[in-house]
């Protein structure tokens, strides 16, 4: 990482009044996006089950584990971007504050 960029980030960082809520929602942002490659990953396994000849409630388990990991995606995914959009506002605010007072 450059020097400069990384001061920046570390200034906007000193400069944000709400940082546990900021860093909540991003790890929450970041879970969110591991849910797809835990989606992928099962139904592999629903294909590898289906040519192995696997008894069907092990197969209909794991599509209903999909379907759950999906909602549960799609529902941290959303909210995760809205609050994530809540908070970047609010640094905009905090951003535009410290500069008012130097």
């Amino acid at each position: 990482m450059i020097k400069k960029t990384k001061f920046t980030i570390l200034l906007v960082f000193k400069i944000i009044q709400d940082k546990k809520r900021f860093l909540f929602w991003l790890g929450v942002r970041l879970f969110s996006a591991l849910l797809p490659l835990l989606t992928t990953y099962l139904f592999s396994k629903v294909i590898a089950d289906i040519e192995n000849k696997i008894i069907f409630s092990s197969i209909f388990f794991l599509i209903l584990l999909i379907l759950i990991v999906r909602v549960v995606d799609n529902f941290t995914r959303i909210r995760s971007v809205y609050r994530l959009d809540e908070c970047i506002s609010d640094i905009g605010f905090d951003i535009h504050n410290y500069l008012i007072n130097l």
